[in-house]
């Protein structure tokens, strides 16, 4: 079979394509590249403003999701105005729900000045007021008033008092009534003894007349002290109305087109007036025998109530921007409520609520990984809620669990009106969308992230503007046009495609800044292409332990493996070891043996729980192919067995089905199989060579075995045509390919591969349909006949001795007869 070509092994990108001499000269790349499906769903879901249109964006790690997501939402919502600001404020008629107050961009900041500086005013104007000549006479003539009015009462009482004989006393116990004697003075208790029974028991009863007249009297004087109290209350009103209504109602006019400001200050005013006294106390409380901190002092201050709780400020920042939430617990996302200790007791109100991401969000966009959000479920359960119920509600964590909480307050949601945008790996998108019923509701929007673009001028131009990107803004070496075009080279590789360039962004960048290193190191002031290769090899270097330990126990014996000679049923297949960090090939020695029997083909993988359910398929097809190609006539009788030699665990896939193909058809024919080529490659019933993955590895696995044991030119690996577009090999394998020290063969059919390994013709039926007999499917039809002739020869003798057996045991007795 035709070698690849040398072009075709690894494709090239000519530096010449790009018109610059470093990328110092290019702008960097903003936006998505090559990504027009993943794009055109994102503009639709932005634009779309109905609820549940939300956004997930599905891809692999590494791809440049993220970023791109971030650049193109950030340049989305640049032209778009900020949002509505939200701050929350007292609730006088139930402080446990604080209200919410949604206010244009840059009226919250304006709105909390402006309270502050009136209730700054008040405090100044309030006490001035009351210490006013005007207020203080008034007040004065009301107290005075009062005060001649009990003076004159008390006079005509005592007046009344001695004219029943008796001196009326005021102390702070009361009023009490003393005796007079004939002399006038007042009666000691020995003078009032040493009266007659008579005299005493008269004196007594006009006493407690007198003391019913008095207390009359007194009822009457409590009477008009409470009509004092309340013409002084009426006045302390009527100057508290006054003073206030000059400091709130310029707040009024000032925000008479928001109603809820409107109504909000207008309670403002009533608890003023009604609680002024707190103004006119002194600024630092009063004397206090036990010294309070100065956030003590603010915690229980009765001014605090006043205050105004800006939840979202879009004064200096732009609120409609992309605000990305890489931690999304309940209370990182939804806010929570602050509590401080006052006396030992944890207290909390109105201006101790923090904002979330989704409240800075709210009119804009929020970005998270499911990720992460996904190991909170309290998270993901809040995030429906809000967007079922289009409120954000802040709670106490307690109440979101379900579980009982102390008294807290509850502020009033908040109206959602964002947007988010969720990137998710494709199996938990997967997941989310068969297992959760609510996700496909809330995140109608798809835009599904491919792993490679299409490798056009324009893409490999913005790959080296996406680098240009890198290097400028995180101060690395400007890369030369080779290197550019190496790095382009890598994108193929990665893609493991011709016509395709790999988006997985975060490993490209890497290799570039590993290159800066390197090169600096080494005192350059430029990343070239040598760079580059260093930089590969290094990284390569470093993962590549286990890769290196194997190849050294093929290369010592330990693990069996032929690169010269021919053995008959024993194929090189090829398989590939992923780590992870690393993936790499290595050749298996793949056996089969045969035998008289009506067992088929069974694999020892597949018997000893050893395969996975793609590899027993195969097994089966290659079943399959046998029937299908040696059975047209006669049933297939054979007893086959295959192994992956020195095989300890688990083996999945079907690119070794054309190697396991070959062994067993080679045994079956007794053609030995040259051990200087190795194949892969999957195959169907018909005999048709598929495509694999991981071509380039396990063709770099092969060709290492063969280099540490020293390259001969009879050495090569056998792929599938259709993997032809997915080379992309290392270099030195290309080098050693135009050498002639190895070769890449490229089969579409079995028979092709067969020939290749054995180096005699595969042979085609004629038209009596039999195979030519030296060919290797004419000896394949030949040995499968003489193991039916032989199967056949055995069951016809194993009928006859059954029978001969059978016929002796039913012959009669007839020795009695003779005799």
């Amino acid at each position: 079979m035709p070698e690849v070509p040398i072009g075709e092994l690894r494709p090239r990108c000519d530096p010449a394509t790009f018109d610059f001499e470093t990328t110092a000269e290019v702008s960097p790349h903003v936006g998505l590249i090559g990504q027009d499906r993943a794009l055109e769903a994102i503009r639709f879901g932005l634009g779309v403003e109905s609820r549940g249109f939300n956004i997930v964006v599905s891809g692999e790690p590494g791809t440049g999701r993220t970023t791109a997501i971030r650049e193109y939402l950030q340049a989305y919502s640049a032209g778009k105005p900020p949002p509505d600001e939200w701050c929350y404020v007292n609730n006088f008629e139930d402080p446990y729900r604080p209200r919410a107050i949604r206010l244009p961009p840059g009226k919250g900041r304006e709105f909390r000045r402006a309270m502050m500086t009136m209730i700054a005013e008040a405090k100044l104007r309030v006490p001035r007021t009351f210490a006013s000549d005007d207020f203080v006479s008034h007040r004065d003539e009301i107290v005075a008033s009062v005060q001649r009015h009990h003076d004159e009462v008390f006079s005509t009482l005592a007046g009344q008092a001695r004219a029943q004989g008796f001196l009326l006393q005021g102390t702070s116990q009361g009023f009490f009534l003393v005796p007079l004697g004939a002399d006038g003075k007042p009666m000691d208790d020995q003078a009032f003894a040493a009266l007659s029974h008579e005299e005493r028991e008269a004196t007594l009863a006009r006493r407690e007349r007198s003391m019913e007249e008095l207390r009359n009297a007194m009822k009457q004087e409590q009477s008009y002290d409470m009509q004092a109290s309340e013409r002084l209350r009426e006045l302390q009103d009527t100057i508290a109305t006054t003073v206030v209504a000059s400091l709130v109602d310029p707040l009024v006019d000032a925000y008479h087109d928001f109603p809820e400001l409107v109504h909000y200050l207008s309670e403002v005013k009533w608890e003023m007036i009604q609680h002024v006294d707190d103004f006119m106390r002194p600024a630092d409380g009063g004397a206090s025998p036990i010294p309070t901190p100065l956030g003590l002092r603010e915690a229980i201050s009765p001014f605090r109530k006043y205050e105004v709780n800006l939840l979202v400020d879009c004064t200096d920042v732009n609120c409609a921007s992309v605000v990305f939430e890489s931690n999304p617990t309940p209370e990182r996302l939804f806010g929570r409520i602050e509590k401080e200790a006052v006396f030992g007791a944890l207290t909390t109100d109105f201006t101790m609520i923090r904002a979330g991401s989704m409240h800075h969000a709210n009119g804009g966009y929020l970005v998270f990984d499911f990720d992460d959000l996904l190991l909170y479920p309290v998270s993901w359960n809040e995030l429906k809620r809000t967007i079922r119920t289009g409120h954000l509600t802040i709670e106490e964590m307690g109440d979101r669990m379900g579980f009982v909480e102390t008294k807290t307050i509850r502020p009033e949601p908040i109206p959602w009106n964002g947007k988010l945008v969720g990137i998710a790996r494709e199996q938990v998108y997967r997941l989310l969308y068969s297992l959760d019923p609510d996700f496909r509701e809330l995140f109608k929007v798809k835009a599904d992230f491919d792993h490679s673009i299409d490798r056009t001028p324009k893409n490999e131009r913005a790959y080296a503007a996406l680098i240009a990107g890198v290097t400028q803004h995180e101060g690395l070496l400007p890369l030369d046009r080779g290197a550019i075009a190496r790095v382009v080279e890598e994108g193929i590789r990665m893609a493991e495609d011709h016509g395709k360039l790999s988006i997985r962004f975060g490993e490209i960048t890497d290799i570039v800044r590993e290159s800066s290193h390197w090169a600096k190191d080494a005192g350059a002031n430029v990343i070239t292409a040598a760079h580059i290769r260093k930089a590969i090899a290094e990284r390569d270097d470093r993962v590549n332990l286990i890769e290196d330990n194997l190849l050294d126990a093929m290369e010592r014996g330990i693990i069996v493996v032929d690169t010269s000679g021919s053995v008959t049923g024993q194929v090189n297949g090829l398989s590939v070891v992923d780590l992870g960090d690393t993936a790499f090939g290595h050749p298996a020695r793949i056996t089969a043996s045969i035998g008289v029997g009506r067992e088929g083909v069974i694999d020892l993988q597949r018997e000893s729980h050893l395969s996975g359910p793609i590899f027993s398929k195969a097994v089966l097809t290659l079943q399959g192919f046998l029937v299908d190609r040696y059975a047209s006539e006669e049933p297939l009788t054979l007893a086959a067995r295959l192994a992956f030699e020195q095989s300890y665990g688990l083996i999945e896939g079907d690119s070794a089905t054309a190697a396991e193909t070959c062994a067993l058809l080679s045994r079956i024919a007794g053609v030995p199989v040259k051990q200087a080529l190795a194949i892969t490659g999957s195959m169907d019933q018909l005999g048709e060579v598929q495509a694999i993955g991981g071509v380039n590895q396990k063709i770099e696995g092969f060709f290492d075995v063969c280099r540490v044991r020293g390259l001969t030119g009879d050495q090569g690996v056998i792929i599938p045509a259709t993997n032809v577009q997915h080379l992309m090999l290392r270099e030195d394998v290309v080098k050693a390919v135009q050498e002639g020290k190895f070769a890449v063969h490229a089969v579409s059919t079995v028979d092709e591969a067969i020939e290749l390994l054995t180096g005699l013709e595969a042979g085609a039926k004629g038209e009596d349909g039999h195979y030519p007999p030296d060919s290797v499917n004419g000896r394949v039809a030949s040995r499968l006949h003489q193991i039916a002739d032989q199967m056949r020869k055995a069951s016809i003798h194993d009928d006859d001795q059954h029978q001969r057996l059978n016929g002796e045991a039913s012959k009669p007795d007839t020795s009695n007869d003779a005799k």
